[in-house]
């Protein structure tokens, strides 16, 4: 906290200026404050062209207003801004909306700062919609540029991220101890924690798509051990073959793939050739670039390392009966005989216990993940799991 108030700090003392645009009592005029009553209670008007002190709101179409000239509205002696339209409208400040009046306040402060000045502004989105503020901050980019302004805003909206261009981005988290205590973290990226804070929820930002419990259990294990279950939707798919339809419709829909995940249980479908076939009857198309968009939707699928001709349930049985482990699980493991088919060993057991599986497996993982088998098994998901903890 300290570090970071002198950095402000030092910041204003080096600066010709400092101006407060959208955070001061007179930025928004509530129209109920004033209101005509009779012929002789008129505006005089008094126009002045505003193309060179103001073509930063016409020509750059901030707000999608047709704006001609600037208008001085006078009335019993006090100054109301008003504007002027190419299809001739004329109107007060008292007339505009709050989020139109605050833009051109806010430029109008911008403008009149001195070259080499700070310019703080609070809720920079306050009423704006989501267009006015993409065009708001990159005129604003070009003023700062143009006179040498450090111009610092606050926002709540989300969509300050697709902006980076133009704008640092910084995050503000005050977390607030049980002892009243409060302290201020800022981060360069934004978090789920913090676009939690922000939205009040969160859509999660990873999807991991599997076939089945079995596999969603190993990955709800996966996911509580490196803490980021809150940032992870699984997602069950049902038959391997519904994988490949399930991305490239992804793919297709225009969706950033980035942190998307298919992972198939290991025992079909094993080679990138495979793979291959699969995905062209799924992504058909005659374009010029479909192999790329084949292959990107296929870098989105990945498998667990599993020994050839062994089913994925077999493989962690195996480990389980070989545990040391003198438990009831590993008891009821070994009391099964035969099974018709060995996709149901572990439901086997689930069944015998009356154990939720999610829980089963979490507790048969603890007791096998030690061993080099199971690291093998799981290492390529383990591994892309680990790059996801800091999103």
């Amino acid at each position: 906290m300290k570090k970071l108030l002198s950095i402000v700090l030092s910041v204003v003392w080096l600066c010709m200026g400092v101006c407060f645009a959208g955070c001061d009592k007179t930025s928004v005029i509530p129209e109920g404050n004033y209101f005509v009553d009779g012929e002789n209670n008129v505006f005089s008007y008094t126009e002045s062209d505003i193309r060179d002190t103001y073509g930063w709101i016409i020509d750059g179409d901030i707000l999608n207003k047709d704006y001609d000239v600037l208008v001085d509205n006078e009335y019993h002696k006090k100054h109301f801004l008003g504007v002027s339209t190419k299809s001739g409208l004329k109107y007060s400040s008292l007339s505009m909306g709050t989020g139109e009046q605050r833009t051109i306040k806010i430029i109008e402060k911008v403008l009149n700062a001195e070259p080499y000045s700070l310019v703080l502004i609070d809720e920079i989105d306050l009423l704006l919609h989501v267009c006015a503020l993409r065009r708001l901050t990159e005129k604003l980019n070009d003023l700062a540029k143009a006179k040498n302004l450090q111009i610092i805003f606050t926002t709540h909206s989300l969509e300050i991220l697709d902006l980076k261009e133009y704008v640092g981005l910084q995050y503000i988290d005050i977390q607030r101890k049980s002892n009243g205590i409060s302290n201020m973290l800022v981060y360069n990226s934004p978090n789920s924690d913090i676009i939690r804070n922000l939205t009040g929820g969160v859509s999660k930002p990873i999807n991991i798509c599997v076939e089945d419990i079995y596999s969603q259990a190993i990955i709800k294990t996966l996911l509580r051990k490196y803490s980021i279950s809150s940032k992870v939707s699984i997602i069950k798919f049902g038959a391997a073959t519904n994988a490949f339809s399930l991305i490239a419709g992804q793919h297709m829909s225009g969706t950033n793939l980035k942190n998307w995940l298919v992972v198939l249980d290991g025992d079909r479908y094993k080679t990138a050739a495979e793979k291959e076939v699969q995905m062209k009857k799924a992504y058909s198309g005659t374009e010029s670039d479909i192999e790329q968009r084949r292959n990107e939707a296929l870098n989105c699928i990945t498998q667990y390392n599993l020994p050839e001709n062994t089913a994925p349930e077999e493989f962690l049985y195996k480990l389980l009966i070989k545990c040391e482990n003198d438990n009831e699980i590993v008891r009821t493991a070994l009391s099964i005989n035969a099974v018709n088919d060995k996709h149901y060993l572990i439901s086997n057991i689930k069944e015998q216990l009356q154990e939720n599986m999610d829980t089963l497996v979490s507790q048969i993982v603890c007791m096998v993940e030690h061993t080099d088998e199971w690291k093998a098994y799981i290492s390529t998901l383990e591994d892309w799991i680990k790059t996801k903890i800091d999103i």
